[in-house]
């Protein structure tokens, strides 16, 4: 009989990344998923992006966060002999002119913290 130190229910992007840390720890761990169709984690992707919300600007702490970030899917790479883990440039597509125009000041202010 196999035996767990902890159970993760639910696979999304936080759980599977739980289930990462814990193991790296040391931890016995049983992931278990309800393998829905539609889910957030698989509609997102996993999509990162530093510029966010309504105001946009880049999301607070994006500058510390992201190398974590980024260590630890390649990590998961290695580890798990996958690449999944891509940079790729995005669009944003405003919702109205003033949107566009918010952002072309940002820019041109270079205001993006």
């Amino acid at each position: 009989m196999v035996e767990f130190d902890c159970l993760v229910i639910g696979q999304g992007l936080a759980g599977t990344a739980l289930a990462w840390f814990l193991r790296w720890t040391g931890v016995r761990v049983l992931v278990v998923d309800r393998e829905e169709r539609i889910t957030s984690s698989k509609i997102a992707a996993g999509l990162i992006t530093p510029i966010t919300g309504q105001r946009l600007i880049k999301s607070w702490r994006f500058d510390d966060l992201w190398p974590a970030a980024e260590s630890f899917y390649r990590r998961v790479e290695i580890e798990s002999g996958s690449l999944f883990f891509h940079q790729i440039p995005m669009a944003r597509l405003f919702s109205n002119s003033s949107e566009a125009e918010v952002f072309s000041e940002r820019v041109m202010a270079a205001d993006f913290r």
